[in-house]
């Protein structure tokens, strides 16, 4: 029984202590330093180009945060009925795997990171063949500008979005 004890105490000690440093930058690694300029609220402006369709504009806003545990940052948008995306550093791989799921729809995600452009640059591929390529630039603390397509197996073009981000103030 001391034992237990003993063991659901230290267990809770070290809980406490990971979710503490979770909000503190300086005691991260470089790389997960990187995920936390994605934290924040921001305001999007979106522009959506199907072709064959007329160009769709759209204003939000998308709430990022640490998990509790301080090793996933969390994407969450606020005009999807359930978009979801969850973002982490793979030391092993020296990248940034994820996965994005919108409604019953999910996909696996992976960034790259240079550090010289400032600039996080996502691939995928879709469950049905599709690919999606994204670069996300931060062109300073509290702003970014975004663009991605998706394009069908053969490379046509389905959707083009370009989008710009302002990180609102805490």
């Amino acid at each position: 029984m001391k034992l237990k004890t003993i063991s659901i105490a230290a267990f809770t000690a070290l809980a406490l202590i990971v979710v503490a440093r979770s909000g503190d930058e300086k005691e991260r690694s470089a790389e997960f330093q990187v995920l936390g300029q994605f934290t924040g609220t921001w305001d999007t402006e979106l522009t959506i180009k199907v072709p064959g369709k007329e160009v769709e504009t759209a204003k939000g806003t998308e709430t990022r945060s640490w998990s509790r545990g301080g090793n996933f940052v969390r994407f969450e948008n606020s005009e999807a009925a359930e978009f979801h995306m969850l973002l982490t550093y793979d030391p092993a791989a020296k990248n940034y795997p994820g996965v994005i799921m919108a409604g019953t729809f999910r996909t696996l995600i992976t960034g790259t990171w240079d550090a010289d452009e400032q600039t996080m640059e996502f691939t995928a591929t879709f469950p049905d063949g599709n690919r999606f390529k994204s670069s996300h630039k931060f062109t300073d603390a509290r702003h970014a500008v975004s663009s991605s397509s998706t394009t069908s197996p053969d490379g046509k073009i389905l959707m083009e979005r370009v989008w710009k981000q302002t990180k609102r103030r805490d």
